[in-house]
This record gives C-alpha cells, structure tokens and sequence, in this order.
C-alpha cells in the first residue's frame, strides 16, 4: 500500500531480520546501478524487535523511507529534509536515531563476549566478536591498543 501512495514498486528489495544486530535496530543496502543510481536491496531489522511492535513498526518505515527515497530519486538521502518527509508520510517518526530502550540494552548485555577495561580512565568497552585487540589481550599483550578517552594504552581483559 505504500508503494501505491510513494509510486513506486518496492517488490525487488528483500526484507530480512538480523539475529546478530544489537546496536543498530535496522539498516537498508543499496549498490549501484550501471547509471550510478542507487538502488535498495535489501532491509533488515534487528529481530529482538519483534517484542516491541512500537519500535519494530517505526524502524520498518524508517528503512522503507531509505529505500523509498533511493528508487524516487536514484540517490541515498542519508536523514535530509525528503527523507525526514517520506518517513513520517509512511507513518515513522523521522527522526534519524531511535533512543535506547531497555530490549536493545538486554539484548546487548546477552550477546557481549568480552569486556575491555582501560586501566588508566577505568572506562569500559563490550565487544561481540573477537577483535585483533582482543587476541592480543588473550596473548598478554596490555598495551594491545590506545583508550579513545584518555590515550592510555594499559588494558584488562574479561571473557564473559
């Protein structure tokens, strides 16, 4: 029905649902055509969204309001002004980042593996996968890295 109201056929973009998205609830992919125009295809949401139907429903018109604006125009809009209109046309909020909520916190906290303390700020990084930082903190290297923070350059390492 939205592609009746924008004019256009979003029929060749696939819909797919990410069990591995923590920190971004969605996200729309385009290549390029021989014309150099964008073109979407593909939308994926963040699968833990599914228990929170306010949420799913305005990140689903957020990553059609991508691939709306790309297929009008033949260009990625990013989160301007036309992008911002189809959005809320298509019944999202339009606005570019969705606030945290406590399933995308649970879901992060399930998911993390590792837990990277500078020792110098006592800040703290969660990773999912494992990173060459954190091999070489498994291989005793402390100084594998430098803190965005402080500079320090001395880390600590937990598995969880």
């Amino acid at each position: 029905q939205l592609d009746r109201i924008f004019n256009i056929s979003t029929d060749s973009v696939i819909i797919r649902f990410s069990t591995r998205s923590i920190r971004q609830l969605g996200a729309c992919r385009y290549v390029r055509d021989t014309d150099g125009r964008a073109v979407p295809v593909s939308i994926t949401i963040a699968e833990f969204l599914k228990g929170d139907p306010e949420k799913f429903w305005n990140t689903a018109y957020h990553e059609y309001a991508h691939a709306a604006t790309a297929l009008m125009t033949g260009e990625s809009h990013g989160h301007d002004k036309l992008w911002q209109s189809i959005c809320i046309k298509a019944g999202g909020d339009g606005i570019r980042l969705a606030e945290n909520f406590k399933a995308a916190e649970e879901a992060a906290a399930l998911k993390a593996k590792y837990k990277v303390s500078c020792l110098q700020c006592g800040r703290e990084f969660t990773y999912f996968r494992k990173t060459r930082l954190i091999s070489a903190l498994e291989k005793g290297r402390k100084s594998a890295g430098i803190c965005p923070f402080c500079s320090g350059n001395k880390f600590s390492l937990t598995v969880l």
